[in-house]
């Protein structure tokens, strides 16, 4: 009988076994239900739309045609790219004015709001809106772009130099490592060529070719429009009708995609940018990319996790082993319609052996012994914090990201999920992620890695050992992995002993409150609902490198990376890395020349652990010298590999011509960073974080003062600052005399173009918030002067850019003009870059202009009410220099009192008479 019943009971586990794997099975089989929230429609002509409704938000448009590169002939090349050219360049109701212009004056910002790009099978243009008051416009010029393009033979022509210019800048003639894999990975799909097309192709274009292409391809059927944001379905679906349905519809066939076909060379060698780090990169395909179904999405969590995991293990190792690795990233992307998993680690050639050593000698460790507790805990963190504010962070998701995952399914199988659907595969996901499975899942992934070895050298001759290196590394990854002794528990800080004192409290406004602390730290809360769970910190002192002693500015630049790697707390960096994730928390320090602080992004819940973070981060930073020697030993490499690439030595010859006397501005040689001791990189530390310097912390989120009070005593106000007993001033001599450099440096055929105008800033009345907004006015109305000149009038080049550096202390500024150049323009573009700047100095800025950049200034910073990140760093940034903080909170009065006298009193002063000038010509190297 116990026989039976025990055979019985075996049966029964089996079955039940049987049924569960059947379940689990059906529900990885569970097809995805396209999210309802998402409307489509097809128009009687066959043009199809699909709308997102998203209360408060942009208005985000793309208007898609599903043809590229792949559409085109042998005689076509680059036809495609060039086409989305033109449809800036003249169309039925933009004839007469040019359509950046137009869409600036309404507020849009070329490049960031307004763009189009074309690739292997497809082309869009994309617009942003402030709202949907400009909707009808951005459907009026998409209509143009469908089917109203003039293409006149001027037009063509005159745009024939920006689309070279491009070619230029895309297509160095020293490639970066990812552009040739990419280049390798189309080696066997003869259906890939270069979307920018071939020199010869470029200037062959003519308008009737342009217009066989157009008139080919740009047909309702093979085009889609998707809009998302806050806007009135009804309205714009009366408008897209109004505008689109009289489109004609033509009876062609639709594109034919070929896929994809992976090459079957799976070991390549490249060639690194002079300077460059060399590289090993392991990428292996993963198969179609699709999200059909719940296990579609399950997976693409889990491999996610995976390459977190992965590549937070061999960070902490390299630093606990002083691996010579300069970067390390572990990731997957889709290319093509493939998901590819790529695991790379960068370094310096002499080092290759060893890193490579390092590379799969910890793969095979985590092939066979997994990750511990304390890593998933790490890693699991962010995917559990979802979770439990699943609701809101899915509400709180803007339109951008929105608009970019319709825009990919549209070209990949894969269905939105609703809300409720990509949480209930979260839930199980979260459920299931324990350690067995993932170290299976892990064990898995890397024993059946087979894939395309890309190996990076420092130059062409080393490309010989590829076969030897592919050898070695895949020899190693077959040996047994070894045993890793794991933490057990996430680490915690320990609470301060002693509280500190508050000295005042009071309320600013209806959503801002401040507190001065007996340590004189001055605290600001800004109560941001908008944000939701989500919580930021920027703690801000007027320090900077300025406030050091000249004799250590070299070693401040090793002084955050030497920091953090020694830890702090009684904890090494693995420690830290995992509390902190654990937490939600991530801490990132600045430096620029004249302040200098911590930003921290936590969460709601978490914030009592961010703030005993930063307590003992401003409280207990200790050097490590081992650690400091091997910063030393990384940076000394790095910059001596700088200084002999055609980069480093324009900039150092520049510097050199530029600086008389003084060492602020000066760039180190390597040799410098070999001398800094561990007490260099203490000093710098307690200079800049041990010492009032008018210290601000801003907190934001949605907090209530009695929530932050008892926080501000537990682990702010007792933060012990020594007394500040002199304020530094950089001492510093530059050239006032202008000069003329040529430096046949450049590996390239191209040349580039480098115009420096240093400005003494000689007015000692203080800046106001005021006088913020005018200098980013007229950063944007000299950069579309530029646009205008430059690429629009003369064509010299695809993307001429003007930086004004204009800081909050000190006693330069500086306006940097930059272009990329064919050789025979040279004498043409400094004529060019000499008639922008006379324009300016002597028209002055223009009423026009001065509303413009208002408009569009106005548009950037509507966003910051919900950004509390960039909330907390204006308001460090105000509170520090002095500028009236109202201005973060309602920038529009302010930039109404910007008016073209205050612009034009700017131009006189940062571009006036009493600049010099640097032109630094970078040639091709003599033959």
């Amino acid at each position: 009988m116990k026989q039976w019943f025990r055979a019985y009971s075996f049966l029964l586990i089996g079955t039940i076994f049987l049924v569960g794997c059947q379940q689990d099975n059906q529900w990885h089989a569970t097809k995805i239900t396209p999210d309802p929230d998402w409307q489509h429609g097809t128009l009687e002509n066959g043009m199809k739309y699909h709308l997102y409704q998203k209360d408060d938000e942009p208005v985000e448009l793309r208007f898609i045609v599903r043809a590229g590169s792949a559409q085109e002939t042998a005689q076509q090349q680059g036809y495609a790219h060039f086409l989305e050219h033109m449809a800036f360049k003249g169309s039925k109701n933009f004839a007469q004015q040019d359509v950046w212009q137009f869409f600036e004056r309404l507020g849009l910002s070329a490049g960031a709001d307004l763009n189009a790009y074309t690739s292997y099978n497809k082309t869009w243009y994309q617009l942003t809106l402030p709202d949907s008051t400009e909707v009808t416009t951005a459907f009026t010029w998409f209509r143009d772009v469908a089917d109203g393009m003039l293409l006149k033979p001027e037009k063509v022509e005159a745009e024939r130099g920006a689309v070279m210019g491009e070619y230029r800048l895309r297509l160095p003639q020293e490639r970066n490592i990812y552009s040739q894999m990419d280049e390798h990975l189309r080696a066997d799909s003869p259906a890939y060529h270069e979307i920018l097309g071939t020199k010869e192709s470029i200037q062959s274009v003519t308008p009737a070719g342009l217009r066989e292409y157009y008139q080919r391809w740009y047909f309702p059927a093979n085009t889609e429009l998707v809009v998302v944001g806050d806007f009135d379905k009804t309205v714009i679906e009366t408008q897209i009708a109004q505008h689109f349905a009289s489109w004609q519809a033509k009876s062609q066939p639709l594109a034919n995609i070929e896929p994809l076909v992976l090459p079957t060379q799976k070991q390549q060698a490249l060639v690194a940018p002079q300077g460059g780090d060399s590289a090993l990169i392991l990428l292996q395909p993963l198969g179609e990319s699709k999200r059909l179904t719940y296990g579609d999405q399950y997976r693409y969590l889990e491999v996610g996790l995976l390459n977190s995991l992965i590549q937070a293990r061999l960070m902490d190792r390299s630093i606990a082993l002083a691996a010579n690795t300069s970067y390390i990233e572990a990731y997957d992307s889709t290319f093509e319609g493939q998901q590819l998993a790529t695991l790379a680690v960068g370094f310096k050639e002499g080092h290759r052996a060893e890193v490579q050593a390092f590379f799969a000698k910890e793969l095979a460790s985590l092939r066979d012994y997994g990750v511990g507790e304390v890593e998933l805990a790490a890693a699991l963190a962010s995917y559990k914090s979802n979770l439990k504010s699943h609701a809101m962070n899915w509400q709180a998701t803007d339109s951008w990201v929105i608009t970019e995952a319709m825009f990919a399914s549209l070209f990949e199988p894969r269905v939105l999920m609703s809300e409720a659907e990509h949480k209930a595969v979260l839930e199980r996901f979260v459920a299931e992620m324990d350690q067995g499975r993932v170290n299976q899942s892990l064990k898995q992934q890397l024993e059946q890695l087979a894939p395309y070895y890309f190996i990076a050298y420092a130059n062409k001759g080393q490309t010989q050992q590829l076969a030897q290196d592919v050898q070695s590394v895949t020899q190693l990854l077959a040996k047994p992995g070894l045993a890793l002794m794991m933490a057990k528990t996430v680490a915690v800080f320990s609470s301060p002993a002693q509280k500190g004192e508050i000295v005042s409290q009071q309320q600013v406004d209806d959503t801002t409150w401040q507190w001065q602390l007996g340590n004189g730290v001055e605290v600001w809360l800004k109560q941001m609902p908008d944000i939701k769970k989500n919580a930021y910190m920027n703690w801000a002192a007027k320090g900077g490198r300025a406030q050091l002693d000249p004799a250590l500015y070299p070693a401040s630049e090793l002084a955050f990376d030497t920091l953090y790697r020694s830890g702090f707390a009684g904890l090494d960096v693995a420690a830290i890395e995992k509390v902190f994730a654990a937490n939600n928390t991530l801490l990132t320090p600045y430096l620029s020349d004249f302040d200098n602080g911590l930003s921290i992004a936590t969460q709601y819940d978490d914030l009592p652990f961010a703030m005993s973070a930063l307590h003992h981060v401003l409280t207990e930073g200790k050097v490590d010298p081992v650690q400091l020697k091997q910063v030393k030993k990384q940076y000394v490499e790095g910059r001596a590999e700088f200084e002999t690439s055609p980069f480093g030595q324009v900039l150092t010859k520049v510097n050199d011509s530029q600086v008389v006397r003084g060492t602020f501005y000066k760039i180190w040689p390597s040799s410098t960073f070999t001398e800094i001791t561990s007490d260099d990189v203490q000093q710098v530390y307690q200079r800049l974080f041990q010492q009032q310097h008018h210290n601000r912390l801003v907190i934001a989120g949605d907090f209530q003062p009695e929530d932050i009070t008892p926080l501000l005593r537990q682990y702010v106000a007792n933060i012990p600052l020594a007394e500040n007993k002199q304020e530094l001033l950089p001492q510093v001599e530059l050239n006032t005399t202008s000069q003329v450099l040529e430096l046949p440096v450049s590996n390239e055929k191209s040349v580039s173009y480098l115009m420096i105008m240093t400005n003494p800033i000689q007015t000692q009345s203080p800046m106001t918030a005021v006088d913020v907004m005018a200098q980013d006015m007229l950063s944007r109305i000299v950069n579309q002067r530029a646009h205008q000149l430059l690429r629009g009038k003369y064509s010299l080049s695809y993307a001429p850019e003007v930086i004004t550096e204009i800081p909050d202390s000190g006693l330069h500024s500086t306006v940097i003009v930059s272009m990329n150049l064919d050789q025979k323009d040279l004498a043409k573009s400094k004529q060019a870059v000499a008639e922008l700047l006379k324009g300016i100095q002597q028209d002055g800025i223009t009423l026009q202009e001065r509303d413009t950049a208002a408009k569009q200034l106005a548009v950037a910073l509507k966003p910051m009410a919900k950004n509390g990140a960039e909330t907390v760093r204006f308001m460090g940034r105000y509170l520090l220099h002095g500028y009236s903080v109202d201005a973060v909170k309602d920038p529009q009065p302010y930039i109404d009192q910007v008016t073209t006298e205050l612009l034009n009193q700017q131009v006189k002063q940062f571009m006036g008479k009493q600049s010099y000038t640097i032109e630094a010509t970078i040639l091709p190297k003599a033959s």
